[in-house]
């Protein structure tokens, strides 16, 4: 943020940025020492600049369209949809599990998995045994993901 003198409370301090690709190239040197510093891949550094930029442009990830975040899952919400309205309730989600190709935002992450807004009356533990190929360390709070509702507790 303070290299690309950035606020969080204000979008208007991204100014005009360049398309991803653009940025790929342009900031290719800060990026390399970025990755260099913090022990990370290249793309992993040019994945947290896309988030801290859409974090920056539109702070609530809920009111983003599903193809505003640039992100290597592209593919993994590429047939998911919004949780039907007549399943955000916890009773009829129940009746309907599984339910599949849901489109859900990471809330948080935690040890055990991560916490993702669905749509529903709360959010829901994406449990880390089952992400499959996705390793928890690569999820960030905000990034869209396709996920499958596997069934609702009784309990919040």
């Amino acid at each position: 943020l303070k290299k690309f003198k950035w606020s969080l409370k204000d979008p208007s301090s991204l100014g005009t940025l360049p398309s991803r690709d653009d940025r790929v190239t342009e900031w290719k040197d800060g990026v390399k020492a970025a990755a260099a510093r913090f022990d990370f891949s290249e793309e992993r550094v040019n994945t947290v600049i896309d988030h801290l930029i859409n974090s920056i442009a539109s702070p609530d990830p809920r009111l983003r369209e599903a193809e505003t975040l640039d992100t290597n899952n592209s593919e993994s919400i590429a047939n998911c949809t919004q949780l039907p309205s007549n399943l955000a309730s916890q009773n009829e989600l129940r009746k309907a599990c599984p339910v599949r190709g849901v489109v859900a935002t990471v809330r948080n992450v935690v040890d055990f998995g991560a916490f993702v807004d669905f749509g529903g009356e709360n959010d829901g533990l994406l449990h880390r045994s089952k992400l499959g190929l996705i390793s928890l360390g690569s999820l960030m709070v905000g990034q869209e993901i396709g996920i499958d509702i596997l069934g609702v507790s009784r309990s919040n």
